[in-house]
């Protein structure tokens, strides 16, 4: 049996569609079918998200499908973050924030200054159609200033 028909058997045992198994772990919907093998990734996400699901079984098909509940305590397989971790995470976020609200800071600028120049194009667009519409109609005014040049 491979990966992805253990994983298949998970999704069977939780009674749930492939959909929402793929929503739970956060994967692209149907990634299931379009892969051959499961990233270590994907692995962690299903074992955090399935505490219950045996690591050995998931990932060699050895033993049996779940943890035996009553004897051991389920832990997450992923262990917390250090304290430098979390502060490296932190700034980066921080970082990326300032990078974000320099570029809105950027973004609206440039959106006042095309919302001034669509307010000039409009008028002056006004101001054409206005002389055409003179042209087209005859204005006397016009003929008049043709005759004195």
């Amino acid at each position: 049996m491979t990966v992805i028909e253990r994983i298949k058997k998970i999704i069977k045992y939780k009674h749930i569609s492939t959909r929402k198994f793929c929503i739970e772990i956060g994967v692209a919907n149907g990634f299931l079918d379009k892969v051959k093998d499961v990233g270590s990734k994907k692995l962690l996400k299903i074992l955090n998200k399935y505490p219950e699901i045996s690591p050995e079984w998931l990932l060699s098909g050895k033993g049996d499908m779940l943890r035996n509940l009553s004897t051991q305590t389920i832990k997450p397989v992923i262990s917390p973050l250090s304290e430098q971790e979390n502060s490296h995470i932190i700034d980066r976020i921080l970082q990326q924030l300032q990078e974000q609200s320099k570029e809105i800071g950027h973004l609206e600028a440039e959106i006042t200054y095309l919302k001034s120049e669509n307010s000039r194009l409009k008028k002056e667009n006004r101001e054409l159609n206005n002389e055409n519409s003179r042209l087209v109609l005859g204005d006397p005014l016009l003929y008049a200033e043709d005759q004195e040049l």
